[in-house]
């Protein structure tokens, strides 16, 4: 049987937009495609990061012997942070998405079944429950002020979910139509 060897070449002249699929040569446009795809990487680099020292911080607040209020109060902030940049990244991929050709904007937007967007939500509404209900449950005595700042958090990261998706729906709607 005759071993199968990858096509580095063809994902080589893929990344540099000069191979043809289906009759329409894809990447009009190089230099935005890699600020989009740059924005991309830098996205999910800050956001490994922030999660890595949220998560780490978490367990180390839960496990430890004393209850530190400041570090469960800097594992929210960050939850939080963590959401504003990755939605001000995919704004900013979203108005380069703006400016391409369809072909283009289909090939970078995620279909429907695939969606990373809401899961990224999910995740960071889970973690940042997490740390108001270990807040909650370590100092009791300051329950309104946990709820108003669990009110704060949840808004901040539900508008910011919310207005990071708006301009990419209507470029996927764009490359759907197309």
């Amino acid at each position: 049987m005759r071993k199968r060897r990858a096509r580095p070449l063809r994902a080589l002249r893929w990344a540099l937009g000069i191979c043809e699929e289906r009759g329409t040569v894809l990447m009009d446009d190089p230099e935005k495609m890699e600020w989009s795809r740059h924005y991309d990487s830098i996205q999910w680099t800050v956001t490994t990061i922030l999660i890595g020292a949220t998560g780490g911080l978490l367990a180390f607040v839960y496990s430890a012997g004393s209850f530190h209020t400041p570090l469960a109060l800097l594992g929210a902030f960050l939850t939080v942070v963590s959401v504003f940049f990755a939605a001000s990244f995919r704004s900013l991929r979203a108005r380069l998405h703006a400016d391409l050709p369809d072909a283009d904007v289909k090939y970078l937007t995620s279909t429907r079944m695939f969606r990373q967007w809401p899961v990224y939500l999910i995740v960071h509404l889970a973690l940042f429950l997490s740390w108001v209900f270990l807040l909650i449950q370590r100092r009791p005595e300051h329950r309104p002020t946990w709820a108003l700042i669990a009110l704060l958090g949840l808004s901040v990261i539900m508008i910011y979910g919310f207005a990071a998706d708006g301009p990419l729906r209507k470029n996927r709607r764009k490359a759907r139509d197309a």
